[in-house]
């Protein structure tokens, strides 16, 4: 796009006015920060902020009980670290309805929309025990500096949407439902104040006690009543295979479905516009009696005849072969077309592929594979042909040895590739492929 030309684009946040140049703080130096934590705790009604050796304050309330640093009155634009601080710290009285799970930035989980329960509605059979697990879109509001134009900086509140994934089922009953959860990791129901809240990996678990592999504070066991699951997507893979059976399938397809509804960007775009309508209501964060800040419309950045700061890439062109006389602008049209570009030189027209992929992902990995895609058809797996898993786990690499074989038996009918990995999965795209003789399959990250 040539200089000066008309151009827009829009940012997933909100531009910031503030009504004053100056305003009036207390300042104190200290050249060591490791110092901070113990003047917060000597001076709780007081905001406090270090920078480059200086403790800046302002009083949370209007008669604070200690007093500390000098009055100074500082420039807005020169200390813009200090107000986004301020801004951070002031966004929770905004949505005094939700409980934070992060201060800073601030950052709360929705109320009204849960995704496993919606998916739950729509199975076959709701195994009692998924009720313990929950997917909440999360939204963090965060004041951050920005410079569309070289020397022009401002301050704009930006909007990130994402997911929580809770697991509160007790871990003794996921046992109970022959759920492996040896590897899986384990955080505190309830930590206090200043306790790290993730506890360690499991190891196994016998009756009421589970049996750490490795712990931070070097414990061996913690009862099952003590702690959850971590809810990572590993954790959730892991017990919603066992406990949905069939069902998985089905259950990733719609999660993926229900997540985009919020994390897609017309999905934020529109979450955008609702939280736009939401501070109009009350657009003034109020930091002092002089300086007060205001959320306005969403923040945008065009070009200019003396800048231009939104430059557009040329289109970019895929070649298929040597010569380039076989070119795409879209790779998976182009492979379609042309084939791959070593397809003149590749010596096997027919070859055995493996694709390793993380065990959450299983799902949509075996969907993109088995069916008569674009990426299928270039890869040459026929939509007859099925996909084998095979589930890695500790051991030595083997897909011929007596140990795959028995783990094999053990996996209802699924064979068990041995590795020095953490679990894995493995696509082989022949229901009927085995090495050839004295050979193994051979798998890297």
């Amino acid at each position: 796009m040539p200089p000066g030309q008309s151009a827009q684009l829009l940012f997933n946040g909100f531009r910031l006015t503030l009504s004053a140049e100056e305003f009036e703080a207390y300042t104190l130096p200290l050249p060591d920060n490791s110092q901070l934590k113990a003047l917060r705790a000597a001076h709780p009604d007081w905001f406090l902020s270090w920078r480059d050796g200086t403790v800046y304050a302002l009083a949370r309330v209007p008669h604070p009980a200690t007093i500390i640093g000098t009055p100074t009155r500082l420039r807005c634009s020169d200390h813009l670290p200090f107000l986004v601080a301020l801004i951070d710290n002031l966004l929770p009285r905004k949505f005094p309805s939700y409980e934070s799970f992060r201060r800073r930035p601030f950052a709360f989980i929705g109320k009204r929309d849960e995704l496993v329960g919606s998916i739950a509605k729509q199975l076959r059979q709701s195994p009692a025990l998924l009720r313990g697990f929950a997917i909440r879109p999360t939204f963090m509001l965060e004041a951050k500096i920005i410079e569309p134009t070289p020397n022009e900086t401002s301050i704009g509140l930006f909007l990130t949407v994402n997911t929580k994934w809770e697991i509160t089922a007790d871990p003794e009953a996921l046992d109970a439902a022959h759920v492996d959860l040896a590897g899986l990791y384990v955080v505190r129901r309830h930590p206090v104040p200043d306790e790290r809240r993730l506890v360690g990996q499991i190891q196994s678990v016998a009756a009421n006690t589970i049996h750490l592999r490795a712990a931070y504070d070097d414990r061996p066991t913690i009862s099952t009543s003590d702690v959850f699951l971590e809810g990572s997507k590993a954790s959730f893979a892991r017990c919603l295979k066992t406990l949905l059976g069939r069902d998985y399938e089905f259950f990733e397809q719609s999660r993926q479905r229900e997540e985009a509804k919020f994390l897609s960007g017309p999905a934020v775009n529109g979450l955008l516009q609702q939280f736009h309508q939401f501070f109009q209501k009350d657009p003034v964060l109020t930091i002092t009696d002089e300086l007060s800040v205001t959320i306005n419309e969403q923040l945008a950045v065009t070009n200019t005849p003396a800048y231009q700061t939104i430059h557009v890439a040329p289109p970019v062109q895929y070649y298929f072969n040597p010569a380039r006389t076989k070119a795409s602008p879209y790779p998976w049209v182009g492979i379609q077309q042309y084939g791959p570009f070593s397809k003149d030189t590749f010596p096997k027209r027919s070859p055995h592929i493996i694709v390793v992929f993380p065990e959450n992902t299983q799902g949509a990995t075996e969907t993109f594979l088995r069916y008569d895609t674009p990426a299928s058809t270039a890869v040459g797996l026929r939509p007859s042909e099925r996909a084998v898993l095979c589930r890695i786990v500790p051991a030595g690499l083997s897909m011929d040895g007596a140990a795959s074989r028995g783990a094999a038996r053990r996996s209802r009918g699924i064979p068990v590739v041995r590795a020095t990995e953490q679990p894995r999965y493995l696509l082989l795209p022949s229901a009927g492929s085995r090495p050839a003789s004295g050979k193994k399959w051979m798998g890297t990250r």
